[in-house]
């Protein structure tokens, strides 16, 4: 293909940078009015404690988005295919930088930041972090996509595959009781006969368990009398027991269901997960219900 691609292992980098940076609260405050203003938080939304205030918050919040664009804006690499090199990689970086900020890719990378910033303790605040992500990355590869690149079709494509396979297990399984109701099994138009289902969920469930396990072990370090007591799944039946109750309760805002069956369904996955906490004397760590699979 001619033109310039996108990488999106460096992509999920920057969008991992983006939640890890750290402002003062003052700056958090700026960062939550522009999003509550742009209706991407909650108008009822809390800032966080600060000491000052900032007045003029604009030129803070452009210079934040602005080294988040000019990141993925260098992501960007020339095809080799291209024929006339300068003119070609020009013109598309500059479609792409057009594109991501028409489609607010900076303010949906500030909301990480604020997650991050203030803990995100509650649990659905944690799975709206997920699906920020998630959005961003959509985002870019439609930019990307508009503007003639070439976004590594088999990388991007390979995660709506990995989706695929994880709503085909929750309604095979009728994970949270899903299978009565009619979720969407493959939105993507994903072609089945392509797809190696069992070796897809067993790769997806060994990556998310490494992650998780390494995560309670790092919090087990740091107090002497749990260190010795190294976490591990008993197997990875257990591992996948456990992850796929948290894409089943993700799939819940897709299908035709009452806020209260929502919430029963979430309140008994919440319940599961505090049991496996207890039942595996497990510090509850905000993380650990995400899928963190990378492809």
């Amino acid at each position: 293909m001619n033109g310039i691609f996108i990488t999106f292992i460096f992509i999920i980098s920057i969008i991992n940078q983006s939640s890890a940076q750290s402002y003062d609260n003052a700056k958090i405050n700026c960062f939550i009015r522009h999003l509550k203003e742009k209706k991407i938080l909650a108008s009822d939304f809390d800032e966080a404690p600060s000491i000052r205030t900032i007045k003029r918050c604009d030129k803070i919040v452009d210079n934040v988005k602005n080294v988040y664009y000019e990141k993925l804006k260098a992501t960007t690499a020339l095809d080799l295919g291209t024929l006339n090199f300068e003119n070609s990689l020009d013109k598309e970086r500059g479609c792409f930088s057009k594109e991501i900020k028409s489609r607010e890719v900076g303010d949906h990378m500030l909301k990480l930041i604020v997650y991050k910033s203030l803990g995100v303790i509650s649990y659905n605040l944690v799975l709206d972090q997920e699906k920020t992500k998630t959005l961003i990355t959509e985002l870019i590869a439609d930019a990307a996509s508009l503007c003639t690149f070439n976004t590594i079709y088999e990388t991007f494509n390979y995660e709506r595959i990995k989706n695929f396979c994880k709503r085909k297990y929750v309604i095979d399984h009728n994970v949270l009781g899903l299978k009565e109701y009619n979720l969407t099994l493959n939105p993507f138009n994903v072609k089945i006969p392509d797809v190696n289902y069992e070796d897809i969920i067993s790769k997806i469930v060994k990556e998310n368990a490494n992650f998780i396990e390494s995560r309670i072990n790092a919090e087990r370090s740091k107090d002497e009398a749990s260190a010795k007591s190294l976490f591990k799944f008993t197997d990875d039946n257990e591992a996948l027991n456990f992850l796929s109750k948290n894409w089943a309760v993700i799939f819940l805002t897709e299908i035709n269901i009452t806020d209260d069956e929502r919430k029963e369904k979430e309140k008994m996955y919440a319940q599961e997960v505090l049991d496996f906490h207890k039942q595996k004397n497990i510090i509850p760590l905000n993380d650990l219900c995400c899928d963190h699979s990378r492809s």
